[in-house]
This record gives structure tokens, sequence and C-alpha cells, in this order.
């Protein structure tokens, strides 16, 4: 997949994330699709495509929600690296294996922003935090796993030159 493409894909998804998902909130909380797409590049691009495709998607998300500048792109850079350090060591092809990685990587995520948006001065009740934002989106992450990982897999297997 060209990273034209793929740049299109996020820019989507943001868009998506901040208008349409909006209907299919739980509790207030709704699936972040661009921590989900910055899984699956780091996934199945490595290392560098996980930090740069974090740091791209967050920032896409912090231009478009203007709050807390840096907060989304430091976050999604940060699961991007992580991902995308660990992903020689699985079998990427297991629906089961991506959303549990999906399903951790996103409470790693949520804690993160959790630690961050507490430095911010924001205080929220750590146990409120866990049960009902943190458990509650990395869920929701790890369920949008099997409608979006095999479509992503066979669109990053195209290539399109740059």
């Amino acid at each position: 997949m060209s990273n034209f493409l793929l740049f299109g894909f996020f820019a989507v998804a943001v868009f998506i994330q901040s208008t349409v998902l909006n209907f299919f909130q739980i509790e207030g909380v709704k699936p972040d699709l661009v921590l989900v797409m910055v899984i699956f590049a780091a996934l199945l691009r490595g290392y560098k495509a996980g930090c740069g495709w974090g740091f791209v998607g967050g920032l896409l998300e912090d231009i478009y929600t203007g709050n807390f500048f840096g907060l989304n792109i430091l976050n999604k850079m940060f699961i991007g690296c992580l991902v995308g350090l660990v992903e020689k060591h699985f079998y990427k092809e297991s629906l089961v294996v991506v959303v549990t990685t999906t399903w951790f990587a996103s409470v790693v995520s949520s804690l993160g922003q959790y630690v961050l948006l507490t430095y911010a001065g924001f205080v929220v009740s750590p146990s409120l935090a866990l049960m009902k934002i943190i458990l509650l989106v990395s869920f929701y992450n790890a369920i949008t796993v099997p409608f979006l990982y095999r479509w992503f897999s066979r669109a990053s297997k195209i290539y399109i030159p740059d």
C-alpha cells in the first residue's frame, strides 16, 4: 500500500471516529480507530512504520480535535513503536493474536493517556478511569479487529508505487 493511500485511510479514520462513531458510544466511550490502525501498521510494517504512522495518526487527531496538542502524537507514536518492536514475535495471520495485541496495546495507550492527562491537571478517579474508560475502550478496540484487520492486511499487500 502506498504511503499516500495509507495517509488517506488515517484521515478517513479520524473523520469517522469524530463523527459517525459518536452515534455508537457506550457510556460515552467509542473505539479509537486511529489507534487500531497504528497497531495494524506496526504489526504489518514493523517498528519504523509503527512510530511514523503513530506520529501521523496522532498529529491528524490533534489537529482535528484541537485539544491538548501533542497528547495523541506522543501516545500513538509510543504504541506504534512498542507494537513494532515486538511484531516479529507474533503470528500476524491469527485473528486471536491480533485481537489480543490490540486489546493489550489499547490498555497501555489508555493508561498512558491517563498519566499524561493527570500531569496536565485533570484529576479522574483511578477506579473510574480503569473501569469506565480504559477497559471499555480496550474492549471496543478489540472487537473492531475482526471487521477491519483482514481488509487492512489485504490492502497493505497491494503495491502502488509512490
